[in-house]
């Protein structure tokens, strides 16, 4: 595979070590609460939210994945999964559960929402969540539209691999932001 992270944060404005020096809001709790005297609404929320949903889409089709596997999957609340913002009560969150494309929008929200944590796994692609709001994206191949995507929905893309990776087996290379 061939991993690299996408985010929000304008690289800029990282230091030497790669630590982002800009306060900014760091998950859906922030909702409600100011950041740099900016208040997060539900409305920006969500913008940003359907940004990193759409980047994971767009290279979900590129890569023609109809299924992803959840795997590793953490569950948080139950109760509260069932009913989490108004979303499907019936998905059934377990490990190897296969996903089809019509239901990765709202599994993708569900893990930006912290309602649950998985790895979402196919032969060609890996999608997963850390902490601060970054996702982490596996593919297969190196896509030269893949270095488009964040762009054309306004996050940012760079050569980094998770730090939730099982082992050095399992990271092969990371994304080239130049080529």
């Amino acid at each position: 595979m061939i991993y690299f992270r996408v985010s929000k944060y304008n690289p800029i404005y990282r230091n030497e070590e790669g630590y982002y020096l800009k306060d900014d809001w760091l998950d859906f709790s922030d909702v409600g609460h100011s950041n740099s005297g900016e208040l997060l609404t539900m409305e920006k929320y969500i913008e940003t939210e359907s940004a990193y949903v759409n980047v994971a889409l767009d290279t979900a089709r590129i890569l023609n994945v109809k299924t992803l596997q959840l795997k590793m999957v953490e569950r948080h609340n139950d109760e509260e999964l069932g009913n989490f913002f108004g979303m499907h009560p019936d998905i059934d969150l377990k490990n190897d559960k296969e996903i089809e494309f019509g239901l990765f929008d709202e599994i993708l929200r569900l893990l930006l929402r912290g309602a649950f944590w998985a790895k979402l796994v196919s032969e060609r692609l890996e999608i997963h969540f850390g902490y601060d709001y970054y996702m982490y994206i596996g593919v297969i191949e190196k896509l030269v539209e893949a270095k488009s995507i964040p762009e054309k929905h306004g996050l940012f893309i760079e050569n980094r691999t998770s730090p939730y990776i099982e082992s050095e087996d399992d990271m092969e290379e990371e994304y080239d932001s130049d080529d």
